[in-house]
């Protein structure tokens, strides 16, 4: 009889296992998007414990075959995949009522075709805004933003695994961000910010883009180029220089040009190779 208990415990046990490790991305996706409506539904204490759940989700199918081209088309979230299909972000947010927003996430890296992936959960950690830009944080600290775009960069001077992120932050009720920013994925975790941008007077760890939340701002990368390139910032009136809950776009346009593992700055560049044969070239939606 004891045995019998035993090998039905074993059979138990082993069936339970084999369910988690067979488990599909679309059965990850429907309870992901339970926990997601009740994140959207709830208050910020059970945005947190949904979102960890959401997380522990995409962590016990990130190891499937289909899970770097799998859609996820039912999240509400995003999670963009770079072009060299290594590199997957997802982000979501819970608005607050002062207008600052709670941001959650996870990285997950593909270090070989066979080899388990890097999975790392990204924890949100309010920054001072004025000074964000010229620090570097890790994932137990992440400044936060919605990232809707992936760019493959190459290898770092370290040997990590470098790629910008094209993001969208909302500031509060005045103003938001874009932002340019870059990851290294390493193999005990990952950095965000660094030496990857080239301007002439300045030395930044990211680029931050505030403008009005009256309008919006498109930041878009061109692989052809290997040119990101954002509408120019000015205030509506030059009163208001500064004043950047009044800045928006004025119709030209500035680029970041990848040249030697950084982003070098170009002002008001011609847009008229980058929009050849676009019947709308820059129609980028906030998210």
């Amino acid at each position: 009889m004891k045995l019998h208990k035993a090998s039905l415990l074993f059979f138990l046990l082993s069936t339970f296992a084999f369910g988690v490790k067979a488990q599909s991305s679309n059965e990850a996706e429907q309870r992901i998007l339970e926990c997601y409506t009740s994140l959207s539904n709830g208050n910020e204490s059970n945005a947190e414990e949904q979102s960890n759940k959401m997380i522990a989700e995409l962590e016990s199918v990130c190891s499937l075959e289909d899970f770097f081209v799998y859609p996820f088309e039912a999240l509400r979230m995003f999670k963009p995949v770079s072009a060299d299909g290594k590199l997957r972000v997802f982000t979501w947010n819970y608005p607050k009522e002062d207008g600052t927003q709670l941001y959650f996430g996870c990285v997950v890296f593909k270090t070989s075709k066979s080899g388990e992936p890097l999975f790392f959960k990204l924890n949100y950690t309010p920054v001072n805004a004025e000074k964000w830009d010229n620090k570097v944080y890790d994932e137990g600290k992440w400044p936060g933003a919605l990232y809707y775009s992936v760019v493959p960069m190459g290898k770092g001077k370290k040997g990590g695994n470098s790629y910008a992120l094209l993001g969208f932050e909302s500031k509060d009720n005045l103003s938001n961000y874009k932002v340019i920013e870059v990851i290294t994925i390493e193999s005990d975790g990952c950095k965000f910010g660094g030496n990857f941008f080239e301007f002439e007077d300045r030395n930044p760890k990211r680029v931050v883009f505030e403008y009005s939340d009256q309008t919006t701002c498109s930041l878009r990368y061109y692989e052809k180029q290997k040119t990101i390139v954002v509408d120019h910032l000015s205030p509506r009136e030059a009163i208001y220089e500064g004043f950047f809950p009044e800045y928006g776009p004025d119709g030209s346009y500035d680029g970041y040009v990848l040249e030697n593992g950084k982003w070098k700055y170009t002002p008001i560049i011609d847009i008229a190779p980058f929009v050849d044969g676009q019947s709308v070239p820059f129609n980028n939606p906030r998210p």
